[in-house]
């Protein structure tokens, strides 16, 4: 083979050597944008279901405050209307929930969804004891009743029939609104571990949490 044939294959398998070089140091950087992107966005994605587990832990627990004072369930006649509200475009994603926490997590993706599906119904539960305590008021006022009644006085007025479906609805809320706490606080504490331990945001919801009492 002449010099010059020689030179012109080893400048040949020289650039070759280089093409392929920087492909594969290209392809190794791309590859390192995405797992650092999907680790952003995983973590993204927990942060989110974090603080929507949290709301939704918040709002039941103001509810329970009302309803459970010192420790003791109030009965129907004692709860007066709750009022609650849930913006409705609050909600977890649960196709992102599974892209981004793995077949791993796919338990603690379901109990997420549920733990919100149980919030949802106890709102639902706290809205249609409001609607028929609202009623109730509404009646005794047509009556013309004094303003504070005790239990007898109130059932005398309005009937047993009516004070047993008062009662059913109040004893589904406070057992809907404990669930609801419960389960949000549990997926919280679940998703807080998923999170980095050198990330200051742990520590940050970890301190928050305590406002979502049982």
């Amino acid at each position: 083979m002449s010099e010059l044939m020689l030179n012109i294959v080893l400048s040949f398998l020289s650039a070759m050597a280089g093409a392929y070089g920087g492909a594969l140091a290209a392809t190794w950087w791309q590859e390192k944008k995405e797992e650092k992107s999907l680790v952003k966005a995983r973590e993204a994605t927990i942060i989110n279901a974090l603080i929507i587990c949290r709301h939704y832990g918040e709002v039941i627990s103001k509810v329970d405050k009302k309803i459970v004072p010192d420790g003791r369930e109030l009965e129907w006649y004692e709860v007066n209307l709750v009022e609650i509200f849930m913006p409705p475009n609050i909600q977890h994603n649960p196709s992102e929930l599974i892209t981004y926490l793995g077949k791993s997590e796919y338990d603690l993706v379901a109990s997420i969804i549920h733990a919100e599906w149980v919030a949802k119904s106890a709102i639902n539960v706290i809205e249609k004891r409001d609607l028929e305590y609202s009623e109730l008021q509404k009646y005794l006022i047509s009556k013309g009743s004094s303003r504070k009644l005790s239990k007898e006085q109130a059932t005398k007025i309005i009937g047993d029939a009516w004070s047993a479906k008062l009662d059913s609805l109040t004893k589904e809320m406070h057992t809907a609104v404990r669930a609801a706490i419960k389960q949000n606080m549990d997926c919280f504490n679940s998703l807080v571990k998923l999170l980095p331990n050198e990330k200051k945001l742990k520590d940050a919801f970890e301190r928050i949490e305590p406002t979502i009492t049982l």
